[in-house]
Formats: C-alpha cells, structure tokens, sequence
C-alpha cells in the first residue's frame, strides 16, 4: 500500500483498500479458480434461464 500511496495518493489508495480489495476478495470467493479454471455463468435474456460452461 505504501508505493500505491506515492504513486496515486492517500484518497485513491485507500479508496483501492477499502472498495476494490474487498470486491476482489468476493469475486474469488464466488468463482474459485484454484483448479486452474474459471467457471462462467451467463442469462440468455428471453429464456431466463442461467447457464455455465467451463
């Protein structure tokens, strides 16, 4: 945090800290990819129904 501090200062790398961290931190909780993959869920919209592919 110190070199985001200096190069984007105080605002923006708290703003980074107490937003995206967190937001990143979900994400990863939500779609695993410690297997090495990315699971992708889509809505085709009309149909309404949700779908994956690997």
């Amino acid at each position: 945090m110190e070199k985001m501090t200096k190069r984007n200062g105080t605002i923006k790398a708290w703003e980074f800290k107490e937003k995206w961290v967190p937001r990143e931190k979900a994400y990863f909780e939500t779609f695993p990819a410690s297997d090495g993959t990315i699971k992708i869920w889509w809505n085709h919209g009309a149909q309404g129904k949700e779908n994956s592919r690997f």
